[in-house]
């Protein structure tokens, strides 16, 4: 039989101290906010006797700092604005584009809905992703693939956002 993985459990403040040092880009604050909030929140449902939930909490803190390097760089500020800018634009008519639209680098272009906590509440909080092909460096950027952005935008929007 095979062993089933188990995250570690780690106290909430090693918790909010990852999350305060991994999450201390401007670009990110809304993620490093967000995840304050879940685990405030969290520790005030234990308080008055909830199931303490750490291991999900740790969980979802460990995808989130494996998935987004401490060191962001260009690249990434470059991806957000253009993926923030056409969100914006585009939500301005017909549709309407999540705000939680992160940019990753990968081998191919894709996207995904990354996983968050409060969606089993109905809260609306979604977090999404598209990977831009190339590497985390400015001098991986091809303009000619940005078509691709759109491509991957409608994806989202179709999903049923």
């Amino acid at each position: 039989m095979a062993r089933q993985y188990e995250a570690p459990i780690a106290s909430p403040e090693i918790i909010r101290r990852r999350i305060e040092q991994h999450f201390n880009d401007p670009l990110v604050n809304f993620l490093k906010a967000g995840l304050l909030t879940l685990l405030e929140q969290h520790e005030t449902a234990v308080a008055a006797g909830g199931t303490p939930a750490h291991r999900a909490i740790e969980s979802l803190v460990s995808h989130y700092e494996t998935i987004l390097q401490p060191n962001l760089g260009e690249r990434f500020a470059l991806d957000a604005w253009l993926i923030q800018d056409l969100s914006e634009n585009w939500s301005r008519g017909p549709i309407t584009l999540p705000c939680t639209i992160l940019p990753l680098c990968g081998p191919e272009w894709m996207w995904q809905r990354l996983p968050w906590i409060e969606e089993a509440n109905n809260s609306g909080q979604r977090v999404y992703a598209i990977t831009l092909k190339g590497r985390n460096q400015l001098s991986s950027v091809r303009l000619l693939q940005y078509p691709w952005l759109c491509h991957e935008l409608a994806r989202i929007f179709h999903s049923g956002v």
